[in-house]
């Protein structure tokens, strides 16, 4: 059949090492894991009788079933149309006929959907963050590092309002970039998951009226930190999604940066500025013969804006719940998946980009020299440090509007030479556009 979702159709394949993160049979594998965890630390904290080794072992094989058994869970779910409850049964059914049948109604003791939701799929998005999506984000960042060393002395005409401002190099453009991500990458590191265990309010009502001498909260904090989660000790059925949408929103920011990155190559390959490396058996029109088009910097903008579209809505509505629980950030949850894999998608389409873009020095060196003009900024300061009054107002007179070539250039300094110092004049005399200081 065909699928709805390009992720699940065209590119299945870019996005397959998510799967196992964020697919309805990871969620479950994932429930089945919460809830196991749970029923061996209420043994463990002596509110049911001890496991024998053998039964730990079998709890541990019957963690480990899916998605071997898939089929006979959603024949449960369908038959309760629960997909949380459809675990608890698919448990009561595994361990029913076993040394453990007697504890079977200690299966999902005092645990709603929620608790183990969000358990579940906080581990799941810790782990997705921890072993795909920071690697991409650490490639893309690294391989900008290596291109700002590799254009470091590459100089580059820098524009401002779109403008030609004053000289630069390709290799601190690649910095900037590299930068910003490595920033956001390291903020977002730091940012924990956040987990929930509280029964059906939050406050433990009816366990506290179970066993009144139990000390519920420290159990469910380290119990969620057991599962390397950010317990969250104050809340109603469903944790609060601050934190969570703190970490959307960083997501949010590096494709920001990234799409920034994406238009700024795509405006200097318009410029003649670098080249993209050439497959013969590759097609760059359908009609156009001569086309070697940036279309990896422009997928990678597509992917961007979904993704980003979908941390936005994600962050915006996630905080809002009525009363002490509906299930709207249930069936939100469900697109993190979809966010987190275009913005995969986009990483890997731009640092494809990257692979095969080559800087054109004689390009870029032109460019420079068809602009003289761009070095007033450095005339009017270094007129300002030997005491010229007015260097600002003296130098947009005779600069403003203009574009100089070399001769026109010299031509003005003539002009000024009458009204400055020969240690002055002799700094203006060396100034050039292709004589740009590297970024330390």
């Amino acid at each position: 059949m065909g699928a709805i979702s390009p992720l699940d159709g065209r590119y299945r394949r870019g996005v397959s090492p998510l799967r196992r993160f964020f697919s309805e049979e990871a969620l479950n594998a994932a429930r089945l894991e919460v809830e196991l965890a749970y029923f061996i630390a209420l043994s463990n904290q002596g509110l049911i009788r001890t496991f024998r080794p053998e039964e730990i072992t079998l709890l541990r094989r019957i963690a480990k079933s899916l998605p071997a058994q898939n089929d006979r869970l959603k024949e449960i779910e369908r038959a309760i149309n629960h997909d949380t409850k459809a675990v608890e049964y698919f448990i009561r059914e595994q361990i029913t006929g076993t040394t453990l049948e007697d504890l079977v109604e200690f299966v999902h003791f005092g645990l709603t959907s929620a608790d183990v939701d969000n358990l579940a799929w906080g581990r799941l998005f810790k782990l997705g963050l921890e072993e795909e999506l920071f690697p991409a984000v650490e490639e893309l960042s690294a391989r900008l590092a290596k291109m700002t060393e590799e254009y470091k002395d590459c100089p580059m005409l820098g524009r401002t309002h779109g403008q030609p401002a004053v000289p630069t190099t390709v290799g601190q453009q690649f910095l900037v970039f590299a930068s910003r991500i490595r920033s956001e990458l390291n903020k977002l590191r730091r940012m924990e998951i956040p987990g929930k265990l509280g029964g059906a309010l939050g406050n433990f009502q009816a366990h506290r009226l179970a066993f009144p001498e139990f000390f519920w909260l420290g159990f469910a904090e380290d119990f969620v930190k057991s599962l390397g989660l950010e317990p969250k000790l104050v809340t109603t059925q469903i944790p609060p999604y601050e934190d969570l949408c703190e970490i959307f929103d960083a997501l949010r920011r590096i494709n920001t940066i990234v799409l920034g990155l994406n238009r700024d190559l795509w405006d200097y390959l318009s410029r003649g500025y670098f080249t993209l490396a050439i497959k013969n058996q590759e097609v760059g029109s359908s009609t156009m013969p001569q086309k070697v088009n940036p279309i990896d910097f422009e997928r990678s903008e597509a992917y961007l804006k979904v993704a980003n579209a979908l941390w936005e809505m994600l962050a915006r509505e996630l905080p809002q719940n009525r009363l002490q629980r509906d299930l709207t950030d249930k069936y939100l949850l469900r697109v993190v998946g979809e966010a987190a894999a275009y913005s995969y998608l986009s990483w890997g389409a731009t640092l494809n980009g990257l692979r095969k873009l080559h800087a054109d020095r004689e390009v870029l060196e032109q460019d420079l020299l068809n602009h003289w003009e761009i070095l007033a900024e450095a005339i009017q300061i270094i007129l300002r440090k030997h005491g010229f009054v007015e260097a600002f107002e003296t130098v947009k007179k005779l600069t403003r509007g203009r574009v100089l070539g070399e001769k026109e250039y010299r031509q003005m300094l003539a002009e000024l030479q009458p009204q400055v110092s020969p240690t002055a004049f002799a700094e203006l005399e060396k100034l050039h556009p292709l004589e740009v200081l590297k970024w330390e």
